[in-house]
């Protein structure tokens, strides 16, 4: 059977993009595989997802990094890892102020690149070369940061990110 968001055993949501409003929309409740359906539809490859009287594309269209959403669900640090930016950190606010309001442009506290030059996600043969890229270079950042300073409840929950850009790991 189908599983709801609400029966999930940790809390959760995803982002799409809204194509009438062409707005970012929080999905954090009713059917989990169709709200993980429409984060990822990539219009050309996979198909809008149409619900609620919605039709929903993946969220990256108007947020590329929803820590916005990740607040409103309840969290109070937030660590970001994704791959190399195609656009740099100020610019993608710029782009975010556009259509997220004021309150929901919101940095990471911590921001993990992967520099993913030379290879392709939509490559089925680079697959396990970016899973093991993500990881070694998530570790070699994590390795640097102080995770209890970090997270220590004295701190502002946005608003000062740490940028880390990584180097592509060593083959």
């Amino acid at each position: 059977g189908h599983r709801t968001i609400e029966d999930l055993p940790r809390r959760f949501g995803a982002v799409a993009t809204d194509l009438r409003t062409r707005r970012a929309v929080l999905l954090d409740s009713g059917d989990a595989a169709t709200a993980i359906q429409a984060s990822i539809a990539v219009p050309g490859v996979f198909p809008p997802v149409r619900t609620d009287g919605r039709t929903l594309v993946d969220g990256v269209l108007t947020s590329p990094l929803p820590v916005w959403a990740a607040h409103r669900l309840g969290a109070t640090r937030t660590i970001a890892v994704r791959l190399r930016p195609q656009t740099p950190p100020g610019a993608r606010a710029s782009v975010q102020r556009m259509v997220l309001p004021p309150a929901e442009v919101i940095e990471p506290d911590l921001d993990i690149v992967i520099d993913t030059g030379g290879y392709s996600s939509w490559s089925a043969r680079d697959v396990d070369r970016l899973v093991t890229l993500g990881y070694e270079t998530t570790a070699a950042v994590l390795r640097e940061v102080d995770l209890d300073e970090l997270l220590a409840d004295d701190l502002p929950a946005c608003g000062c990110p740490t940028d880390h850009r990584a180097a592509r790991a060593a083959s």
